[in-house]
């Protein structure tokens, strides 16, 4: 059961998602951005994270983000704006994460 504080709260964010948005455009796309492809504008790769590598107002290229499994490391994909959706910005990179090693897993060895 929800307080009546808890309610109100419900009915604010609900209010605001179905109000429409007027003058919003979707946010711009730039290098290290993080974006969803949406399920319709690709059979195969629909509904997976992407990172965006270039960015211009007719076509994205971005590297898709998957487990690898073998084969090709990188995936390289060229999608227009409207078929991605922004989730946000990339972490930086970190070069000591790298560097890290856990002595536990088998042929682990450290990287000088």
């Amino acid at each position: 059961m929800l307080t009546p504080a808890e309610t109100e709260t419900l009915r604010a964010i609900l209010a605001r998602e179905a109000a429409p948005a007027i003058g919003s455009q979707p946010a711009k796309l730039t290098t290290g951005d993080v974006v969803q492809i949406l399920p319709a504008a690709d059979r195969t790769f629909g509904g997976m994270l992407a990172l965006v590598q270039q960015a211009t107002p007719h076509q994205v290229r971005a590297i898709l983000l998957r487990p690898h499994r073998g084969g090709c490391r990188e995936a390289w994909l060229r999608l227009t704006p409207p078929e991605v959706a922004r989730i946000g910005t990339a972490a930086p990179h970190n070069p000591d994460f790298a560097k890290r090693c856990e002595h536990s897993a088998p042929g682990c060895r450290r990287i000088p």
